[in-house]
């Protein structure tokens, strides 16, 4: 698994992160596709939070909003060779100017927060 952090640059096509917000994300072996979104024990769910939460806590002021790619959760799981069980997550299609090609940008949701354990709850999560 990588962690990736992305910064919001003054380029287009990098998303709509504001010049002080951070996108941190726990992603599979990029082989598996850019919305194949691995299947995850609650507990590294957690683990990744942790890290996450760490980081922000070397940051001034930084506030962290769980996000989850948007998936369907009642469609099945289904095996995939680089991220194991898994669901494919929902995503756009970008048509990028002058080339003949697009690519597939995946929709993020906010993720519930339960207030009364201070965790999150994420429909990927199992326990």
């Amino acid at each position: 698994m990588v962690i990736i952090a992305s910064a919001s640059e003054a380029q287009a096509g990098n998303g709509n992160l504001a010049d002080g917000q951070l996108l941190i994300r726990a992603q599979v072996d990029e082989r598996a596709g850019t919305l194949m979104t691995a299947e995850r024990p609650a507990a590294a769910v957690a683990a990744l939070d942790a890290r996450v939460g760490e980081f922000a806590a070397t940051l001034d002021h930084a506030t962290v909003v769980p996000l989850d790619l948007a998936v369907d959760p009642t469609e099945p799981l289904r095996p995939d060779p680089f991220a194991g069980q898994g669901r494919t997550a929902f995503g756009l299609v970008q048509q990028i100017p002058g080339e003949d090609h697009a690519r597939l940008l995946p929709l993020y949701v906010a993720s519930p927060v339960d207030r009364r354990g201070g965790g999150r709850t994420s429909p990927r999560a199992s326990s």
